[in-house]
């Protein structure tokens, strides 16, 4: 479910101060950074275009490029499929219809943060925040969670739990330049063809990506 995790996850990072924690997630100037996902020896690696209205992910799952494109300003969301030339675009509403999306959504003001000291990161000088929710709803999680004045999200760390499934978080942002950014990065590109997808259709929107994929990488190489 690498593309379910991906929009999730962008759309908690680029949330809006209204939704969650203004010291946490109020971000105050635009930036790009590389990502660092999972720990070990096979992290996952990508590259993240930010300001405080939109953002744009990159990177690489079994060979396949993925994109995802969340614009604030106008609470949309496109995934960008390469292979195909092809932008899927719904509204950020759309997002709650993943399995376990409504439940993050829900979790962003729940995370009570409590500052815990102060560190320098990759030339930062951040403040970490102990971080914790247990919820019906949204599920469990207990981290940490680390911030400039700025509202640029250095690292975060922590376990869950929602739906008897636990799992650890391991997030980096390394390499960050604060500057301003290509406006171009947060549209589709004018060579693919977009496509509207309503949020009731995006949960199936998804699975078929994935089926897509799958069968793709079973077919023997030219």
């Amino acid at each position: 479910m690498s593309r379910t995790l991906a929009f999730i996850a962008c759309l908690i990072l680029g949330a809006s101060p209204a939704l969650a924690a203004p010291d946490l997630l109020d971000l105050k100037v635009a930036y790009s950074a590389d990502t660092v996902i999972g720990s070990g020896d096979h992290p996952r690696t990508g590259h993240l275009w930010r300001t405080p209205t939109a953002l744009r992910h990159d990177m690489t799952d079994n060979g396949q490029a993925e994109t995802i494109i969340v614009r604030l300003d106008s609470k949309t969301a496109w995934m960008l499929v390469p292979s195909l030339k092809l932008a899927l675009g719904t509204d950020l509403d759309g997002l709650a219809q993943l399995p376990g999306a409504a439940a993050v959504l829900d979790a962003a003001d729940k995370l009570n943060p409590v500052a815990a000291g102060t560190a320098m990161m990759d030339g930062f000088r951040a403040t970490k925040y102990r971080v914790h929710m247990d919820d019906p709803t949204a599920g469990q999680f207990a981290g940490y969670v680390w911030s400039t004045a700025q509202g640029i999200i250095l690292k975060i760390e922590g376990a869950g739990e929602q739906n008897g499934r636990h799992g650890d978080i391991h997030l980096q942002f390394r390499n960050i330049k604060v500057g301003p950014q290509d406006t171009g990065l947060f549209e589709p590109p004018a060579a693919y063809r977009q496509v509207t997808v309503p949020p009731a259709a995006v949960q199936a929107m998804i699975k078929g990506l994935e089926q897509m994929q799958r069968l793709k990488s079973q077919l023997p190489a030219k």
